[in-house]
């Protein structure tokens, strides 16, 4: 059995032999979205509007009245290669706004902008970056670092190609990794896969293991020409055997007309040259910057009118440097091996292909994704390595490229993809109504509504039509209207017959997939889905239509949670909490779940088996953690149930024990309090909320507890990742009636992360109060409150300061150390005196004075900032009466 063939090809210019070589411009964007991404958040959020705001960049340089400006020594538009963010953070984000969210970048660039993208030639690829939720420095708090090695991501890495290729036809001949990290793991590994990669940087080299790592590579020993090599497979960074080729990048910001210059002028004398260039989409000055290079280009283009240069997609340029001229893909065929119940694949191509096998991707009924490796079977023949049970399989895709990188992808479904109908689509229909539109959203760009009057009916109508025949599972989702209605009724028509209706009741959840019904399909007939709003008993209320989703991926039975490994928030020691597990059944039958019990008995489970979830329905169960000893621990939840494929499923559970603290939340009824007109944002990075003032409003939060050990407390806050927050917040810490510090913070340094307030001791004796302040007016900034955090140092079997009184001088470590850029120092005063500290570089001089004046006994912090310093050691001396001491503290960026 044969099946259909999507071809791939580049469209080449004949190549123009001339006595001077030639200069290949690759132009090009690691393209991601940065709104809402957050190393902090395992399951982010991320906002759509970069490539569907027409305000913003990805509409700016599509526009051809733009693009068509930038043109080559042929005359031809400048073209760009997208390399199109996915893997980790995206695959794990909860998105519901687009059909699969690790692919959500390439799926926005092609729905709005694809037509653009064919228009100018641009090429669509893929960028990666190493992220892995870990917590290297097992201090309980856990990032999405960089990872050690690419072992680490090298499953997500496979998911994240399969999902490229199943879900939207891209398979990558070109390549940007994240960071330009490489490492020879990796680069063995895409040898194998992908021809051409753009991510040399030399001769940037740099290293951290402070967390959140990012940005660790090392292109010390690279080639520093912009001419294309075969890395070596035992330092990437070498020529050597491998059979890919990898190119000199540079930040498009970073290049100079001198360097423009040295590529005209290396082709002057005969070498072919390619760069590439690349920048971020999302930065503000990308499309000056596009602009900025095509200048570059025609300055050096007038000084050398021998050489010409081309804007070229990435597989483009290297295909003409490698003087190729085969623009045309392979041709790949694929036969169904049937084994009973089992099935393997035998792959053809008509001639060499550059990978060492056809990559083979499949998705499962259960919506799981993998590559099935193949064996060689014959002269440009494979089969799949092993066989696989046919109804298991909803999709098979094969990609392969010849040895240009020409790419040729082929697909089989076994069940039909899941299909979405927008109210923008034309299958969509007003009914009864008056209807307007609405920019909040749950799908695309903007939704409908209409508000209901007594005694009529709202109402409006999806139409499909199914190319074959089969169950199918409808969904419905409602965007975040305020006044929506509480009862919808919808109906399925077949050719204009009601064959089922449903009532929907109760608040209608925003943002999420809400399940309709199972209806049976006919091939090639038409079908309509009607949502319809009664005006009795809810007049005045909004009925909101936006988008529905039609899926045959119809399962009887299915136990699903939305994470199988949940990381919670880390826990104090000595106490215990509960965390809600929502499990779901994806069937449309009754789930029996017959047993539920914890591998290492770390995690207390109450609810009694046999727990029955029906069909489409989901059930929340309270897991209770119990700790007595610092550390990470893993505990398995196992779930017994009929789930036909998965009747032990498994969620890991992963938490840290850290030493004794208290967290006090915005949310928390008891431990805050606040005065003046704060209000809800949505904006968070702890707990569901956060609190925000305009400043000047004369606005202030309070934040109590009580601790119930007496030592030395780290005190810090945590606000949401912002750039309009107050730059002088005050934060005044009290313990009972004293006053132990006052400290000025810029709450957006930081921001997303625990910052300091300074080091404490305190007792069981009296409550501990941080109250934030608004310390004067700032125009359009606002002052912000989420949380605030007293963390045990070091325990003490003496009272503190508090009561019995301070009689010494004390100068601590900074903290944290090291640090970018800022860092809290404390120290302490038996009486009060003029002091002065001060901070100097490793050969003594005086880099700042931080405190110069007269201050009362107790304790006290300063925050030293080393914005604008290099990383290094420097010193911080103290100077009070006749005490003077010095510490060493790192500042590393």
């Amino acid at each position: 059995m044969k099946f259909f063939i999507h071809v791939c090809t580049s469209l080449l210019l004949p190549i123009v032999l001339l006595a001077q070589g030639s200069v290949y411009l690759v132009l090009g964007s690691d393209t991601a979205i940065w709104d809402g991404l957050s190393v902090n958040k395992p399951h982010p959020i991320l906002a759509l509007e970069l490539y569907t705001d027409p305000s913003l960049n990805t509409y700016k340089v599509m526009d051809p009245a733009f693009r068509d400006q930038f043109k080559d020594s042929y005359g031809r538009t400048m073209k760009m290669t997208w390399w199109m963010m996915a893997g980790n953070m995206y695959r794990f984000s909860t998105n519901t706004n687009v059909p699969l969210p690790n692919v959500m970048t390439m799926y926005l660039m092609k729905k709005y902008h694809g037509n653009n993208i064919k228009r100018f030639g641009d090429e669509l690829s893929l960028h990666y970056h190493t992220f892995a939720w870990t917590d290297y420095n097992n201090d309980g708090q856990y990032f999405w670092n960089q990872a050690k090695n690419f072992n680490e991501c090298k499953e997500d890495f496979n998911v994240t190609m399969a999902q490229y290729l199943l879900e939207e036809n891209i398979f990558p001949a070109s390549f940007r990794t994240g960071w330009h990290y490489m490492d020879n793991d990796w680069q063995n590994y895409i040898d194998n896969i992908i021809p051409y990669s753009m991510h040399n940087d030399y001769p940037a080299v740099r290293a951290t293991t402070v967390e959140p790592i990012d940005n660790v590579f090392d292109w010390s020993k690279a080639s520093k020409e912009f001419v294309p090599f075969h890395p070596s497979l035992t330092n990437y960074q070498l020529p050597g055997d491998g059979k890919s080729w990898n190119t000199r990048s540079k930040y498009m910001a970073n290049f100079k007309q001198a360097d423009m210059d040295s590529l005209f002028s290396k082709a002057k004398n005969g070498v072919d040259q390619l760069a590439c260039l690349w920048a971020h989409l999302p930065e503000k000055d990308f499309p000056q910057n596009m602009k900025r290079i095509d200048s570059l280009a025609h300055i050096s283009a007038a000084k050398y009118p021998a050489v010409k240069f081309l804007y070229c997609s990435a597989v483009e340029a290297m295909q003409r440097w490698r003087k190729g001229n085969d623009t045309i893909a392979p041709v790949i065929t694929m036969d169904e091996v049937v084994l009973g119940d089992n099935v393997t694949f035998t792959i053809h191509t008509n001639e060499e292909i550059f990978q060492s096998e056809p990559f083979v991707a499949m998705k499962t009924v259960n919506e799981d994704y993998s590559i099935i490796h193949c064996t060689k079977s014959g002269q440009d023949q494979w089969t799949t390595a092993s066989s696989i049970l046919r109804s298991d399989i909803a999709k098979i895709g094969v990609a392969v490229t010849d040895t240009l990188g020409n790419v040729a992808t082929l697909f089989k479904n076994f069940i039909p993809d899941d299909v979405y109908l927008d109210n923008l689509d034309s299958s969509y229909n007003e009914l009864r109504g008056s209807w307007t539109t609405n920019s909040i959203r749950a799908w695309g760009t903007d939704s409908r509504q209409c508000t209901v009057t007594a005694n009529d009916t709202a109402s409006v109508q999806w139409n499909y039509t199914s190319h074959d025949s089969g169950m199918v599972n409808l969904f419905v989702q409602f965007p975040a209207i305020q006044n929506q209605v509480t009862a919808l009724h919808f109906r399925i028509l077949s050719n204009g017959v009601i064959i089922d209706s449903v009532d929907m009741s109760g608040p209608l959840k925003s943002n999420e997939w809400r399940y309709i019904t199972t209806a049976h399909v006919q091939q090639e007939s038409t079908y309509a889905v009607q949502m319809l709003a009664y005006g009795a008993d809810q007049a005045g209320k909004i009925i909101s239509a936006d988008v529905i989703k039609l899926s045959r991926l119809v399962k009887e039975r299915k136990i699903y949670t939305s994470q199988t490994d949940v990381y919670t928030d880390p826990v104090s020691e000595d106490d215990s909490t509960v965390v809600m597990l929502t499990v779901e059944n994806r069937g449309i039958h009754d789930l029996t779940i017959s047993s539920i019990y914890a591998l290492n008995g770390e995690v207390g489970i109450t609810t009694p088996a046999p727990l029955v979830i029906q069909g489409m329905k989901k059930y929340s169960i309270p897991l209770t953690l119990y700790f007595n000893t610092i550390g990470d621990r893993i505990d398995t939840i196992v779930f017994v149930s009929n789930d036909p494929q998965n009747p032990k499923y498994n969620v890991a559970m992963h938490f840290s024990i850290l030493p004794y603290f208290r967290i006090v939340d915005n949310d928390d009824s008891v431990g805050y309090s606040e005065f003046g007109p704060l209000a809800k944002s949505v904006a968070q990075v702890w707990g569901a909320s956060s609190r925000y003032a305009l400043s000047g409003k004369g606005a202030s939060a309070r934040f109590t507890t009580t601790v119930k050990r007496n030592g030395l407390y780290q005190i810090s806050e945590i606000v949401p990742t912002t750039v309009n927050a107050v730059t002088n917040a005050l934060y005044i810490v009290r313990h009972g009636a004293d006053t132990l510090g006052r400290v000025t913070i810029d709450q957006n340094k930081g921001s997303g992360n625990w910052v300091s307030i300074g080091q404490y001791n305190l007792t069981t004796a009296a409550p501990v109060e941080v109250k934030v302040i608004d310390n004067g007016p700032s125009s359009n900034l606002v002052l912000r409150a989420d949380a605030v955090r007293v963390q045990l140092l070091t325990p003490s079997l003496v009272q503190s300061s508090l009561q019995h009184g301070i009689n010494t001088f004390a100068l601590e470590q900074n903290y944290p150390n090291p640090f970018n850029p800022s860092t809290t120092i404390r120290y302490t005063l038996p009486n009060e005196m003029f002091v002065s500290i001060s901070v100097y570089d490793m050969l003594g001089r005086n880099i700042r004075s931080i405190v110069n004046e007269e201050q009362r006994s107790g304790s006290h912090t300063v925050q030293f900032d080393g914005t604008g310093l290099s990383s290094g050691m420097y010193i911080y001396r103290i100077r009070a009466g006749t005490f003077s001491q010095s510490k060493v503290m790192m500042l590393l960026k």
